[in-house]
């Protein structure tokens, strides 16, 4: 986590001619990265979607953020709650669209890196079980990623983000040299 996190400090500020070239690097390969798909036609094959959202339970900073107390002076009943409050910010996904991994080495990278995928507000959802047992070809690999925030760039927000935790950015892009 911490080599992830020393990339993302590297990351150039964005709207300047360096964020630019990293921005059109990824906007470039995000298409053949990703399929396209829309959630009523996850939510037609799959009902029970939300029970395969990859949720991390909750850290401490995070119950504290979302109840603004600190941990030590919260309830077990206090916590709990503040815990499916936590994981219920990764059920939404707006824009009726999600991101599908197009191939098994990004479904891999995506469940490889759940934690920090979260991290960054996105939500993953993972229904290999539930494809694997109805044997459906519905889905190149039933990996999915869900933005569930709106007013902002997503490549500044997420995408570029993405890449890094990935390990896909190119290290003269981080380091604005070309």
């Amino acid at each position: 986590m911490a080599e992830i996190e020393e990339v993302l400090e590297r990351i150039p500020k964005s709207y300047t001619p360096e964020w630019d070239k990293l921005k059109d690097r990824v906007s470039g390969q995000f298409d053949s990265t990703f399929n396209f798909i829309q959630m009523d036609n996850l939510k037609a094959i799959c009902p029970d979607w939300f029970d395969y959202i990859a949720n991390p339970k909750p850290t401490k900073e995070e119950i504290e953020d979302y109840t603004g107390k600190g941990y030590k002076e919260l309830s077990v009943r206090e916590i709990e709650e503040a815990e499916i409050g936590v994981q219920d910010r990764h059920t939404e996904v707006i824009w009726n669209t999600l991101f599908e991994a197009k191939d098994q080495y990004i479904a891999d990278k995506i469940k490889e890196h759940i934690d920090e995928i979260n991290e960054l507000g996105l939500t993953v959802i993972d229904l290999t079980p539930f494809l694997d047992s109805k044997e459906s070809l519905a889905y190149n690999t039933g990996v999915f990623i869900g933005v569930c925030s709106a007013g902002h760039d997503f490549y500044e927000a997420y995408w570029v983000k993405l890449w890094a935790i990935f390990g896909w950015l190119p290290e003269e892009l981080l380091k604005g040299e070309v």
